[in-house]
C-alpha cells in the first residue's frame, strides 16, 4: 500500500519564508550541468536543483555551505553515497534526495544535524540501518526512508522525535518489533511501515497518538490480535493491515472511528462476526475482509449513509445475509 506523498515538496512543516533573493539558486528545469561556485556561495541558504537530469555524485563540498537550510535535489539521476559533511551544516532545516539512485549507508553522524524538521530520503538504494543518532534531531517531524534496502531493527531511540508528524519506512528489509510509539508521538498524522519483515504485535499504545490519521502496516509478520486503542485517537482514517498474521475478533471498537475511510484487514487469520458497531461509520467507502475466517451475518445496511462508492470484499469468509446489498448500485462485491 502506497500512501500519497506530497510531489510539490510543500508540506506544512516544512514551508520556508524566502528574505534575501540573493541566498536561493532555483535554476531552469532540465538544465544538464548546473555551474555552481560552491567555495564562493558561503552566503548560499536555499538550493533547489530538483526535478531535472542531473547525474554523478553529490560534491563533497556541500558541507562547506554552512548557512545551508533548505537542499532539494529529488527527482534526478545522481548516484554515490551520501557526504558525511552534509549533516556538519549547523543551518539544516530540510534535505530532499528522494527519487535519486544513492547507494551506500546513512551516515552515522545525521543526529549533528540538530536542527533538521524535514529528510526525504525514499526512492533510491540505501542500505545498512538506520542510524540511532537520527535520535537527536528532536524537531524532525517528517521522516521518509521507504523504497531502499535498509536492513534491521528500528532504533528504540526514535521514541524521543515527539514532534514527528510522517513516518514512512515501507518497502525496506527492516526487521523486530515496532518499539517507538508511545505517548510521546502526539503529533504523528501518518505511520507507515508495510512491505517489511516486521514481528510481533501492533503497539497498543498507538491509541495514544491523538493526531493520527494514516496507519500502514501492510505485508509484515504481524501477530496477535488488532488493539482496540486504534479508536482513541478519533481522527484515524485509513487503517491498512492487509497480509498479515493477525488473529482474534474485528475490534467493536472501531465502530467509534467517526472519520474511517477506508479499512483494509484482508488476508489475516481474523475470526468471528464482522461487529455491528461498524454501521456507525458514515464515511466509510471501502472495507477489505476476504480471506479470513469470519463468520455469521453480515450487518444490516447503515442507515445514515448512501453507500455511493461503498467497496465490499468478503471473499473465504462464512458469512450470510447479503439481502441488502443490491440496493447500492455501484457496490462492487467479492465473495
Amino acid at each position: 500500500m502506497k500512501l500519497k506523498k506530497n510531489s510539490d515538496h510543500t508540506s506544512r512543516a516544512c514551508e520556508h519564508q524566502e528574505s534575501d533573493p540573493y541566498s536561493t539558486i532555483f535554476p531552469d528545469k532540465n538544465v544538464k550541468h548546473p555551474c555552481l561556485a560552491y567555495g564562493n556561495s558561503t552566503r548560499l541558504q536555499h538550493l533547489d536543483l530538483s526535478s531535472n537530469n542531473f547525474t554523478g555524485r553529490l560534491p563533497l563540498g556541500l558541507g562547506n555551505l554552512y548557512r545551508l537550510s533548505y537542499l532539494s535535489l529529488y527527482d534526478n539521476s545522481l548516484t554515490g553515497t551520501l557526504p558525511r559533511s552534509l549533516f556538519s551544516i549547523p543551518a539544516l532545516h530540510t534535505v530532499y534526495l528522494n527519487t535519486n539512485r544513492l547507494t551506500g549507508t546513512i551516515p552515522s553522524n545525521v543526529g549533528n544535524a540538530s536542527e533538521l524538521v524535514c529528510l526525504w530520503l525514499y526512492g533510491n538504494q540505501l542500505s545498512g540501518t538506520i542510524p540511532p543518532s537520527i535520535a537527536n534531531c528532536t524537531s524532525l517531524q517528517e521522516l521518509y526512508l521507504g523504497d531502499n534496502q535498509l536492513v534491521g531493527s528500528l532504533p528504540d531511540a526514535l521514541d524521543s522525535l515527539e514532534h514527528l508528524v510522517y513516518f514512512d519506512v515501507s518497502s525496506n528489509m527492516l526487521k523486530g518489533n515496532v518499539p517507538f510509539v508511545s505517548g510521546s508521538c502526539k503529533e504523528m498524522d501518518t505511520f507507515v511501515f508495510s512491505f517489511n519483515n516486521f514481528t510481533g504485535s501492533i503497539p497498543p499504545a498507538l491509541g495514544n497518538c491523538s493526531s493520527l490519521t494514516q496507519f500502514a502496516a501492510v505485508s509484515c509478520a504481524l501477530t496477535d490480535p488488532i488493539p482496540p486503542s486504534f479508536a482513541q485517537p478519533g481522527n484515524l482514517m485509513n487503517l491498512y493491515l492487509s497480509n498479515n498474521r493477525l488473529s482474534g475478533e474485528i475490534p467493536q471498537e472501531l465502530g467509534r472511528c467517526a472519520s474511517l475511510v477506508d479499512l483494509r484487514i484482508e488476508e489475516n487469520q481474523l475470526v468471528g462476526q464482522i461487529p455491528v458497531e461498524l454501521e456507525k461509520l458514515s464515511q466509510l467507502q471501502s472495507l477489505f475482509l476476504f480471506t479470513n475466517h469470519l463468520t455469521g451475518e453480515i450487518p444490516l445496511e447503515p442507515r445514515d449513509q448512501k453507500l455511493t462508492s461503498f467497496t465490499f470484499f468478503f471473499a473465504f469468509s462464512e458469512l450470510s445475509n447479503w439481502s441488502w446489498l443490491p440496493v447500492c448500485s455501484e457496490n462492487y462485491c467479492h465473495y
